[in-house]
């Protein structure tokens, strides 16, 4: 249990790490592993982006279901995060 533990929390802090990886080894991890930039995508502002990539570490289900996304459509530097305010909402 403790190295089930320490492996998932190493993993999640992975995925969800302000890191920018060279680009081959990112396009590599994509094949099967949640890599930073794939989990920027359910934190979008743009709905169509946002109900993607659920796995936390591994793609498998999302393959399996159809929610893989492995890019943004605009790119992932320029990928607008949040939640986007409609009018009858109140936003900061």
């Amino acid at each position: 249990m403790v190295i089930f533990g320490v492996v998932l929390n190493a993993s999640s802090m992975f995925s969800h790490g302000d890191v920018r990886l060279p680009g081959r080894l990112d396009r590599v991890l994509r094949r099967f592993r949640v890599t930073p930039a794939m989990h920027r995508l359910p934190h979008a502002v743009e709905e169509h982006e946002t109900n993607r990539n659920f796995g936390l570490n591994l793609l498998g289900w999302d393959r399996l279901v159809g929610t893989c996304r492995l890019q943004s459509r605009g790119g992932h530097e320029i990928m607008a995060l949040g939640i986007r305010c409609r009018r009858w909402e109140m936003c900061p």
